[in-house]
């Protein structure tokens, strides 16, 4: 007997996920395309992109968060993130690691 797949659980839903990551992919590229210019202008704020699109760029996280449901809904991906030099983005990393290596 073959087992029953619930809906939604099939491999349409892996697909879908795929295909999120990937256009999560795009954003990213974009982002990173971007980035001088984007510091130039807009360092401190959030910057909100769908596909190769910047949608807005707000000064807070909250803010930039409506700008992707206002545009896109809750069904298509958006990427937010703040606007700072990949240096400063690194060290935030490294510090965050070293508190939860302490936690451990």
């Amino acid at each position: 007997m073959t087992p029953k797949v619930p809906k939604n659980r099939g491999s349409g839903d892996r697909t879908s996920k795929l295909a999120r990551a990937f256009h999560l992919q795009t954003e990213l590229e974009t982002f990173e395309q971007l980035l001088p210019k984007l510091l130039e202008t807009s360092a401190g704020k959030f910057v909100v992109i769908n596909a190769r699109k910047v949608l807005g760029i707000e000064s807070d996280y909250p803010s930039a968060l409506k700008v992707g449901y206002a545009a896109c809904g809750s069904e298509t991906p958006f990427f937010v993130e703040l606007i700072e030099s990949p240096e400063i983005s690194q060290r935030k990393s490294r510090v965050l690691m070293t508190r939860l290596e302490c936690i451990k």
